[in-house]
């Protein structure tokens, strides 16, 4: 079983987030977090034992971008979903993923795939 979140923000990137001040970093994590558990609770979500996270990662402007720079998403992502229960815990034995897709397109935003996988 899959489902898809669109996510109304944009990650920073890997090189933002790592000079970025604690307080700034908890402010995005809490943004994240509300915006996950507002459509988990829309969608229904279940709790996962196990899932596969694919991220598309839409930009309002056409530069070039290094996705492996982007996988802040997922960190983003995974604790959002651990606090809107939809996975029990965010470590490597539950939770899979690649190196997200980035694309341009309006509005900006993340599309999460959650695809519950067995272990």
């Amino acid at each position: 079983m899959s489902w898809t979140l669109n996510i109304p923000l944009v990650p920073p990137s890997l090189n933002t987030w790592q000079r970025m001040h604690w307080a700034m970093r908890r402010k995005i994590q809490a943004e994240w977090d509300l915006a996950i558990l507002a459509l988990a609770k829309e969608q229904k979500l279940p709790l996962c034992e196990a899932v596969k996270l694919d991220a598309t990662i839409y930009f309002s402007t056409n530069r070039r971008r290094d996705k492996d720079n982007y996988v802040v998403a997922y960190k983003l992502c995974q604790d959002g979903l651990k606090d809107a229960l939809v996975i029990f815990d965010d470590d490597s034995s539950r939770v899979t993923f690649t190196a997200p897709t980035l694309k341009v397109g309006h509005p900006p935003r993340t599309e999460l795939t959650i695809s519950s996988v067995s272990r």
